[in-house]
């Protein structure tokens, strides 16, 4: 089994830079291998504690104010000591059943949405896979709602098999869909990412 390490090179890099989290690398390096931002993009960010992922839309979806974009992050743990013009943020459980509406009423569809979010595992397999179902059920709930026709999406799944079919009809809801795992993953884990470009205009089931 690989060792966790905390303070990683990744780690250290964000702290060099100003990044919130390590995971911002993962999100470049999806956006550098699957180009994902545009500027003046609306960017949903589901599950963005700590706020990594937030702050590298914001950079990619325009610096020009007449082509600013805007990213609404959701989360129930706080963000602290971040703000920016172009960024909301709702302190929300994204098990609540009137979120999907809320975000709706509030901000309209999306053009892109992001989850980087991932429940507490425990280590014990069939608790953990339980759990990873039922957070990728619901991330995808919110998103086919809020998600326009021909958006993308970049959600965060684990490597159980209780999520293998979920994730296999993920991807005839796109026109193109991958599944890939991060160079910037720690080492040991078993996340990966699907990639979903361009939702195909019928509404997901």
């Amino acid at each position: 089994m690989a060792r966790y390490i905390r303070k990683d090179r990744w780690y250290q890099k964000a702290k060099k830079e100003g990044y919130l989290s390590r995971a911002a690398y993962k999100l470049l390096e999806l956006n550098q291998r699957y180009p994902l931002f545009k500027p003046g993009q609306k960017v949903l960010d589901l599950g963005c504690w700590p706020g990594g992922w937030s702050q590298v839309a914001l950079q990619q979806v325009g610096q020009k104010m007449e082509k600013a974009g805007k990213v609404v992050g959701i989360d129930l743990a706080p963000l602290q000591n971040f703000s920016h013009p172009r960024w909301e943020f709702l302190q929300r459980d994204l098990y609540d059943a009137s979120l999907t509406q809320e975000i709706l009423d509030r901000f309209g569809e999306f053009d892109l949405v992001l989850c980087d979010a991932a429940p507490k595992l425990t280590g014990i397999s069939v608790t953990d896979a339980q759990m990873a179902l039922e957070l990728t059920q619901k991330v995808i709930e919110i998103t086919q709602k809020v998600l326009r026709a021909e958006g993308d999406f970049v959600l965060k799944f684990f490597s159980f098999n209780e999520l293998v079919p979920l994730i296999k009809a993920l991807e005839n809801r796109f026109e193109k869909a991958n599944r890939i795992k991060l160079e910037a993953s720690r080492g040991g884990s078993s996340e990966q990412y699907f990639i979903g470009k361009s939702l195909k205009k019928a509404k997901m089931p």
